[in-house]
C-alpha cells in the first residue's frame, strides 16, 4: 500500500501489520504501518486529535504535580543545556503536563519559562501552582510568538504528534536562529519490537500506554530534520539494558514490584516540594549522572535516543 509518511515526507510502499493496535479510551482499531523508505511505523489510520485527548486523562502520570523528578530533572537540564548555551534566555517546554520541569529550572537559572499543553485542566493547575507562562493548547497556537525562544525542550513528544513534520516545522519557526532544539525520543525500531509478541501472549489489541503513534527509526529522525529545516548538532544513545530486552537480547526480569497504589490527581492548592529537599538532591544526582554517561550515537541497541537541533541557515 502507498502511503505518505508523515516521517520522511515521501510517497512510498508501507507493509501493515496484521494485529491490531489502540488507544485508551477509544473503541478505533489501528494497524502499524512500515515506510520502506525510512524503516519507520506509525499508526494506520492517523490517530485524530479528539483521539489523543481522550487518550490523556487526568489521571495520565505527567500530569499529577508536584514530582520531585520531574523538578531535579528541570535544575539539571538549566545546568547542562541552557546555561552552555546563555546565561539567559526563554525556554519553551511543549508537552509540558504538570509544569514541575520548567519550576526546576525557573528556580534555578534565569531563564524565563514557558510551557505549553494539550490538557485545560492541568495547564490550569501548572500556572497557578508555580506562576510561570503556561499556556492551554497546541504548538501551533497564536499565543506563541515567532522566533521568540532561544531554546525548545521536546521530550518524549514527537512521537506522540498527529504529524511530526508539521510538527517540527512549526518548532523550528519558535526558535530564534542561534537557538537550540533538545529533542529526546524512543528508537522507533526498538521500541516497536515487542509489539507483536505482546499480542500473542495476550490476543488482544496492544494499547500504547504512553500514547505512541509514531515509532520514528534513526533514518526517519535524519529525514524529518531534512526535510523540516533543522540540523543535528549531537546525537545520544540511552537506555541500553531496555532496549536489548526489547530485541530478546537481555533477560527480563521474573519478578516486578507493582504498585497497588491509586493514582491521586492532585488539588490546585497542593504545594511544590522544596528545591533544597534530599528527594530533589537525589534525583538531581541520579540525572546528572546519567545524562552525562550518555553514549554518542544513535544506536539500534538504544531504547531512547537525544539530539541537540539548531535551525538550518
Amino acid at each position: 500500500m502507498n502511503i505518505f509518511c508523515r516521517v520522511c515526507g515521501s510517497l512510498n510502499k508501507h507493509t501493515i501489520d496484521d494485529f491490531p493496535l489502540a488507544l485508551k479510551n477509544s473503541d478505533t482499531e489501528y494497524h502499524g504501518a512500515h515506510c520502506s523508505n525510512c524503516l519507520s511505523i506509525s499508526y494506520l489510520p492517523y490517530p485524530t486529535t479528539e483521539a489523543l485527548i481522550a487518550h490523556y486523562s487526568n489521571e495520565y502520570n505527567f500530569y499529577q504535580g508536584g514530582n520531585h523528578k520531574q523538578i531535579a530533572r528541570g535544575i539539571g537540564f538549566s545546568k547542562l543545556y541552557l546555561k552552555p548555551h546563555a546565561h539567559e534566555g526563554r525556554v519553551l517546554d511543549v508537552g509540558c503536563a504538570s509544569a514541575d520541569f520548567l519550576y526546576g529550572i525557573s528556580r534555578s537559572s534565569n531563564w524565563d519559562c514557558w510551557g505549553i499543553d494539550i490538557n485545560e485542566e492541568s495547564t490550569k493547575r501548572a500556572k497557578e501552582r508555580t506562576g510561570l507562562n503556561i499556556i492551554f493548547g497546541d504548538i501551533f497556537s497564536k499565543k506563541l510568538p515567532v522566533k521568540y525562544f532561544d531554546a525548545l525542550h521536546l521530550r518524549d513528544v514527537i512521537e506522540h504528534v498527529p504529524d511530526p513534520i508539521s510538527f517540527l516545522k512549526r518548532a523550528r519557526s519558535l526558535v530564534k536562529d542561534d537557538g537550540i532544539i533538545y529533542v529526546r525520543i524512543p528508537n522507533g525500531i526498538n521500541e516497536y519490537s515487542s509489539k507483536r509478541k505482546t499480542h500473542k501472549q495476550t490476543d488482544r489489541p496492544v494499547i500504547s500506554t504512553p500514547g505512541h503513534i509514531f515509532y520514528i527509526s534513526p533514518k526517519g529522525f535524519n529525514a524529518l530534520c531534512s526535510v523540516t529545516g533543522l540540523k543535528i548538532n549531537r546525537r545520544f544513545s540511552d537506555g541500553f539494558k531496555n532496549g536489548l530486552r526489547n530485541l530478546g537480547l537481555w533477560p527480563i526480569p521474573k519478578f516486578r514490584r507493582i504498585s497497588k497504589k491509586p493514582i491521586k490527581v492532585p488539588n490546585i492548592a497542593q504545594e511544590l516540594p522544596d528545591i533544597k529537599s534530599l528527594k530533589v538532591a537525589k534525583s538531581l544526582k541520579k540525572y546528572l549522572s546519567e545524562e552525562t554517561r550518555l553514549k554518542k550515537g544513535s544506536s539500534k541497541f538504544a531504547l531512547e535516543h537525544v539530539y541537540i537541533l539548531s535551525p538550518k541557515i
